[in-house]
């Protein structure tokens, strides 16, 4: 991790840039949110498919 000290001119260029890095922090935990909600939905519909596969193929079984 990197930190560098900045010297601000105004305190409200300061508050200004302290409010910027917490509004992309938070754009960063909800882009990470919608990618769990992502992959949660991937792997599910994967577990989904899978047994509808093992499902179907005991339906052909029973068939014969």
């Amino acid at each position: 991790m990197r930190f560098f000290l900045v010297e601000f001119d105004t305190l409200e260029l300061e508050i200004l840039v302290i409010c910027w890095i917490g509004s992309v922090v938070d754009d960063l935990c909800l882009t990470n949110q919608i990618y769990s909600a992502l992959l949660n939905a991937f792997e599910f519909k994967e577990i989904t498919e899978a047994q509808n596969a093992h499902l179907q193929m005991l339906l052909e079984d029973d068939e014969t």
